[in-house]
């Protein structure tokens, strides 16, 4: 099921990829609002995230419009 608000992205595997692979391919803005002490740290956490693969398909395929995934299922 496609939320009606993205059903204009397309609706073939083959769309969705191209879709995700273009706003992937942007950059990204991290904004700080604060001083840091420890600003290693703070690139160690970010770069945890940039680690980590997309939504693989198989949990997107199963997704039904709730408004969260559950991981153990």
């Amino acid at each position: 099921m496609i939320p009606d608000a993205l059903a204009a992205e397309g609706s073939s595997k083959r769309d969705w990829n191209r879709f995700l692979d273009s706003h992937y391919r942007r950059g990204w803005n991290v904004n700080v609002s604060r001083v840091m002490d420890n600003a290693t740290h703070v690139v160690v956490y970010f770069g945890s995230y940039l680690k980590k693969p997309p939504v693989p398909m198989s949990r997107l395929e199963h997704y039904a419009g709730q408004d969260e995934i559950d991981p153990f299922n």
